[in-house]
């Protein structure tokens, strides 16, 4: 069999002469360049082809000077590894994955790992220079600037969790779920985008509890160079936790802690989407709140958690007020971005006094539309703006809404005209101090046939 090489992007591809698989090319058009060395795209060729392939590559790629081998298995072999042949053929060092090459980043990089039928750890670079012993480098093409100060293989925090490396940084996680190369759980990590300058801690996983209390502390000693400073990205892979893990995470810490509320789950140079992932491991529904801070309350009493970054409900709301997230939504009243989801409550109200709708965790089961004040009667008016609110709320959101009224006698008349079908509550807002329960649901609101 022949093979050709061609210029697909900042990298050249090697394929047969029937043509390149479509994947391959798309990866070899992500791929970005690499300063000073050649980036070579192609998929390992079969047994009875692997001489005329590495033949014909040297030929290729003689006098071409330093090569990154994007080929799986390149750095394997006996007596001696393809890509140390290589290097000795066209003298010059040759870049090769010890492992299997998994894209990542929506294609914009690429991460090695290794079989999870043999030892299931991450995989990784290694350098060949003729005359010189191999070099081991990290997992990571592009290689970010924080990589050499993090852990290429997974470690164990104790009988429970356990951390692994991905392609955007760590994933802290508990034993139960699957290693990384053989759990589909992993998958939605290989898109979060790899930050250059920016280290991504995954936390938790779908339907898991947090690690004990003994093996966080382990964590923390674990990884002294964590100090959650502003270049580490803290994500929370919705996890079961009865308080949300940014709470914990300030409480342990002692200081104030910024984290996203969901997987952030859109391509590169997008950000602010995220989603939350039920118990299976499902997508949910994207909170708006989509990054949190939160301070230090040892004594279950402090400051409200803040959101820092959040997508808009509706295009065109008017912001009210100094606090993220809260804008005017006509006939006196706010509409307020907070980490259970949304709160409808009159212009009037000191919302400062009354923190009970901003401790509420968020639920990935379930949009909070809290409507009113806790405490307080909510207008019939106030009550028929909510529903029509939930209404226009985007296709995706709709299924999760969950309204929750705060006191009023005339719930039911107030929405007889209300369309659509929506979850309702007419009990206060408490924050959970236990163990997470399911919604507090008491029945359905009057329904329509367009629902």
């Amino acid at each position: 069999m022949s093979f050709y090489g061609v210029l697909a992007g900042s990298a050249l591809l090697f394929s047969p002469g029937h043509g390149p698989t479509r994947a391959l090319t798309r990866l070899a058009e992500s791929l970005p360049g690499e300063p000073g060395r050649l980036v070579v795209v192609a998929d390992s060729p079969d047994q009875r082809d692997s001489e005329a392939f590495w033949s014909e590559l040297a030929v290729l790629l003689k006098g071409k000077g330093p090569v990154r081998l994007v080929v799986p298995g390149s750095a394997d072999g006996y007596p001696m590894a393809r890509a140390e042949w290589l290097a000795n053929q066209l003298k010059t060092e040759v870049t090769a994955p010890d492992g299997f090459i998994a894209p990542a980043n929506w294609g914009r990089s690429v991460f090695v790992v290794r079989d999870s039928r043999t030892d299931g750890e991450t995989g990784g670079w290694v350098s060949f220079r003729p005359g010189s012993e191999p070099e081991p480098r990290g997992p990571r093409f592009p290689a970010p600037s924080w990589e050499q100060h993090v852990p290429s293989r997974r470690w164990y925090t104790g009988a429970v969790g356990m951390v692994e490396p991905i392609p955007a940084g760590l994933w802290v996680h508990g034993r139960a779920v699957e290693p990384l190369t053989g759990q589909w759980l992993a998958k939605p990590l290989f898109d979060l985008p790899t930050l250059p300058e920016t280290l991504t801690v995954v936390l938790g996983a779908p339907g898991e509890r947090w690690l004990p209390e003994r093996e966080f502390r382990e964590l923390l000693r674990e990884m002294p160079w964590l100090d959650f400073a502003p270049a580490v990205r803290l994500v929370s892979y919705s996890p079961a936790s009865p308080v949300p893990l940014g709470q914990l995470l300030a409480d342990r810490l002692g200081r104030r802690v910024v984290i996203t509320s969901g997987l952030p789950s859109q391509p590169p140079g997008r950000f602010g989407a995220v989603v939350l992932h039920d118990r299976t491991g499902r997508p949910a529904w994207k909170p708006f709140a989509t990054e949190l801070a939160y301070w230090p309350r040892p004594a279950g009493r402090g400051p409200d958690p803040e959101v820092v970054t959040f997508r808009a409900p509706f295009p065109g709301l008017t912001p009210a007020g100094g606090r993220p997230g809260v804008f005017e939504f006509g006939g006196g009243l706010l509409l307020e971005v907070v980490q259970s989801g949304l709160w409808l409550r009159p212009a009037h109200h000191a919302a400062d006094s009354d923190s009970t709708v901003r401790a509420l965790p968020p639920q990935t089961n379930v949009m909070r539309l809290t409507v009113g004040i806790p405490g307080q009667a909510t207008s019939d008016g106030t009550v028929r703006t909510a529903a029509l609110l939930a209404r226009q709320l985007d296709p995706e959101t709709q299924p999760f809404v969950h309204l929750s009224i705060q006191r009023t006698a005339t719930v039911g008349r107030a929405l007889a005209g209300a369309p659509g079908r929506l979850q309702l509550s007419n009990r206060s807002a408490t924050p959970a101090l236990g163990p997470s329960t399911p919604p507090d649901a008491t029945g359905a609101t009057p329904e329509d046939s367009a629902a």
